[in-house]
């Protein structure tokens, strides 16, 4: 009867109590968002509501074996074929509960396919390596990830685990999804560029110059200097790329029979990749004052086309981990904006995350998780010797403010099982599931549900010189 009580309440608080919409070039686009102060009555049935609905975690720890607390979360995803985790940037909390998760989904619900935000090659030949012989301390180093994961200790429980696997009839195979081609920073060759060459010069000889290669390589690695972003080295670029493609398509039954079909297909999506890549690190079609989307759609667009050829292809329908973080994670962003930013107020407008070309492609078969906190920090490799830095706190009514004043310090909360009229369906709210700072959005368009944890903790690093700190 209270509980009753407490949603008829909650539905007057919601018909009759706010003060008016988000901030926006359209307001009649977007719905009113969720008052910043309301009555104690009115508050306290929200916070109701989120007690009898939210799930509690009662670990983080990937190393704890009693993971009946993650059961919630294996029923909210049991008829998805691709699980997208996403998580505050060098947040160690983030890091154990999502390798948590993994591990509960692979031994629980058969996931069997990690892809990682990192470079595609790289990722599938560090996949490959994997499967035969790799160890915890080459893992922690390897080039393959980027700043928030490169030399991560809070990572060595997942890649212990995944590793075990590797030796069982269950394992966890590992690969990237990026389009990028670089490594790390400061690397002298794409890696994947040798791998082009050499297939070339196996079937029939090299369609490029060994200048065009190096043209290429520059390219690719965002090494273009300014003075060379004209037109005429775009120019070069597409006619250099439509190159890799038509040879790899004229040699299909030759790369076929000195390779596999596999190697085949992998030659065209890493070719088609080289075209993204390009068209996102230089923004040739953006505008100066166009939004984030318009260059960094390419790649996300990318993103998820090799996670749909990697599960649907590559691994044979498999079940899929999707590793990313930021706004790779959310959809539904013509409807976000920053309160207190009126210079950002349509910087998300046209932005079609990873995750939004996930859900387009294969609807309910994808399941969203975002990870939140509402204090702490986050580090990250590069600033590692720097203070830690701290996360924007949301104010106001924002679901972080309310998820820890309903005495919810570590939870899940699934979105797909509210009801239609549920009020985080019809409003914006704050949070920073997004970035590490408020973003107000329809939260529960934007993601499927959402891990709450409270506080980020700075990830650990390990200096790449020295062995990892903890042991194979």
């Amino acid at each position: 009867m209270c509980r009753i009580a407490a949603v008829a309440l909650l539905f007057v608080i919601l018909q009759s109590g706010n003060s008016g919409g988000a901030a926006s070039s359209n307001p009649a686009s977007r719905p009113e968002s969720l008052p910043e102060s309301m009555p104690a009555a009115s508050r306290a049935a929200l916070l109701e509501d989120l007690r009898q609905r939210a799930h509690s975690l009662k670990s983080i720890d990937p190393d704890d074996e009693n993971m009946n607390d993650l059961k919630p979360i294996g029923e909210a995803v049991k008829d998805a074929k691709i699980v997208v985790l996403g998580e505050i940037h060098g947040d160690t909390n983030s890091y154990l509960i999502k390798s948590r998760i993994i591990k509960y989904l692979h031994e629980h619900l058969n996931f069997n396919v990690l892809a990682f935000e990192a470079p595609m090659f790289t990722g599938i030949e560090l996949g490959r390596k994997m499967e035969k012989d790799c160890s915890v301390e080459e893992m922690l180093q390897s080039k393959v990830f980027q700043s928030p994961w490169r030399h991560a200790v809070d990572l060595e429980p997942l890649w212990k685990y995944l590793l075990n696997t590797q030796k069982t009839g269950r394992p966890l195979r590992f690969c990237g999804m990026d389009s990028k081609f670089y490594e790390e920073r400061g690397s002298d060759v794409c890696p994947a560029l040798p791998y082009f060459q050499a297939i070339f010069q196996s079937t029939g000889g090299d369609p490029l110059g060994a200048d065009d290669w190096k043209f290429i390589n520059i390219v690719l690695q965002g090494k273009l200097t300014i003075e060379k972003r004209v037109p005429e080295s775009f120019d070069r670029v597409e006619r250099l790329i439509r190159c890799v493609v038509e040879a790899i398509r004229e040699r299909e039954s030759l790369i076929t029979k000195a390779k596999s079909a596999v190697e085949f297909e992998l030659l065209r999506r890493l070719a088609a990749n080289m075209g993204s890549s390009f068209e996102w690190m230089y923004g040739r079609r953006a505008s100066a004052s166009a939004s984030i989307g318009s260059f960094t759609n390419p790649r996300d667009a990318a993103m998820a086309d090799n996670t749909e050829w990697l599960q649907r292809y590559y691994y044979s329908n498999a079940r899929t981990f999707v590793w990313v973080g930021g706004f790779h994670i959310g959809s539904d962003s013509d409807r976000w904006s920053e309160d207190g930013a009126p210079e950002k107020l349509n910087e998300w407008i046209g932005l079609r995350s990873a995750s939004q070309c996930l859900r387009n492609k294969y609807g309910k078969e994808v399941y969203t998780i975002g990870i939140s906190a509402r204090i702490g920090a986050y580090a990250v490799y590069e600033a590692r010797d720097e203070p830690p830095i701290p996360i924007g706190q949301c104010d106001g009514e924002s679901f972080e403010k309310l998820m820890v004043d309903a005495g919810l310090t570590s939870a899940f909360m699934n979105f797909r099982a509210l009801p239609p009229t549920h009020w985080l369906r019809t409003h914006t709210i704050n949070s920073n599931v997004f970035q590490p700072r408020p973003i107000r959005s329809v939260l529960t368009e934007a993601v499927d549900g959402v891990i709450y944890l409270n506080e980020a903790s700075p990830a650990t690093y390990d200096e790449p010189e020295e062995p990892a700190s903890r042991g194979k």
